[in-house]
C-alpha cells in the first residue's frame, strides 16, 4: 500500500506468520530481512513484495538484524531470560555461530561497521541497565 509517498510493506500477508517486526536489514538485491520476535523467524520480502520465510527455529525470540556488507553475512540478536545471545547466519540462512551473553536478557543487532564488527543494544535482566555493546570480528 502506497500513501503520500510511503509504502507500507505487511511481512505477516500471505500466510507467513510474524508478529513484533524488530529491525530490517537489506541485501544488495534490495530483498528485506525482518526479525519477527512473536514467531521466532526471521522473513525475507522481495522487492515484488512477496514474503518468505528466510529462517525459523530460533529458540529464543529474535529481537533485530544486521547485514555485514562485506560477507553479506547476517547477525540476529536474540531475547533471553539471563542469556541473550547473538546468532551470525549465512546469505542462504546457515548458522555459523551462536555467541552467548550470560548475565544479558535482550541483545538487538543494530549495525555492522566496515570491519565487520557489529553494534547491539543490550539490557540486563532487571531491564534497568541498558547499554550498546560492539563484538570485534576474531
Amino acid at each position: 500500500t502506497c500513501t503520500d509517498g510511503i509504502e507500507t510493506f505487511n511481512p505477516g500477508a500471505g500466510g507467513v506468520s510474524s508478529s513484533s517486526t524488530y529491525g530490517v536489514a537489506f541485501d544488495d538485491d534490495d530483498n528485506a530481512y525482518y526479525a519477527s520476535y512473536g514467531s521466532k523467524s526471521v522473513l525475507k520480502v522481495t522487492p515484488a513484495g512477496e514474503v518468505s520465510v528466510f529462517r525459523e527455529g530460533f529458540v529464543n525470540s529474535v529481537n533485530g538484524i544486521a547485514r555485514d556488507p562485506t560477507t553479506g553475512n547476517f547477525w540476529v540478536g536474540g531475547f533471553g531470560t539471563g542469556t541473550a545471545n547473538l546468532l551470525l547466519l549465512s546469505p542462504t540462512g546457515a548458522n555459523l555461530s551462536t555467541f552467548d551473553m550470560p548475565g544479558t536478557n535482550r541483545a538487538m543487532a543494530s549495525r555492522v561497521d566496515s570491519s565487520g564488527a557489529v553494534y547491539y543494544a543490550m539490557s540486563e535482566p532487571s531491564g534497568n541497565n541498558y547499554s550498546i555493546r560492539k563484538r570485534s570480528q576474531a
